[in-house]
């Protein structure tokens, strides 16, 4: 009961808000744009383009993710003040491969329990991002300038919560 109340109550606001938007000209305008300044400032980017999806521990692009890179590159050929932000997310898979290829490598399951066996398997996870984040910029770079793609992979991995990894692009 509650949860249903929680949700009839969100959508009569958001109802009342798309209302008032909408019926207060011009002022519905600035509502609108305050709520595309503030999801911008909450995600760090105005426009989200759909993400480069790698498979589990793969850092090489697929023939798929250059097909995309290249639609991405034709609609930015007309925009020369256009700059796009790739920013890797590591998936579950990824960090549990990247387990797996420790312990294949004989690092011992009780290690791995550890500070220092956190810390390895966390400089894995950050090399995949970081490969990840180059393949797709110099992938960009081979038909725009440098100034225009901006990496934003982190010195700590933050925790996967979906399970293939992907580089977000957003401008």
């Amino acid at each position: 009961q509650g949860v249903v109340n929680l949700i009839a109550q969100k959508a009569i606001q958001q109802a009342a808000l798309n209302y008032l938007s909408n019926a207060l000209q011009p002022y519905g305008a600035l509502v609108t744009l305050t709520k595309t300044a503030m999801a911008a400032n909450n995600n760090g980017t105005f426009i989200r383009l759909k993400a480069v999806a790698f498979e589990s521990a793969v850092t090489e692009l697929s023939s798929a993710n250059r097909d995309y890179l290249d639609t991405v590159l034709k609609m930015m050929a007309g925009k020369p003040t256009l700059v796009i932000k790739m920013c890797p997310v590591l998936g579950t898979d990824d960090v549990n491969a990247n387990r797996e290829a420790l312990l294949a490598e004989g690092v011992a399951e009780e290690l791995l329990a550890t500070d220092e066996g956190q810390r390895l398997l966390q400089a894995r996870n950050q090399a995949v991002l970081k490969t990840r984040a180059d393949a797709v910029k110099a992938y960009l770079a081979t038909k725009l300038d440098a100034e225009r793609l901006f990496s934003c992979y982190s010195p700590e991995v933050k925790p996967a919560t979906q399970a293939a990894g992907v580089v977000e692009l957003g401008f």
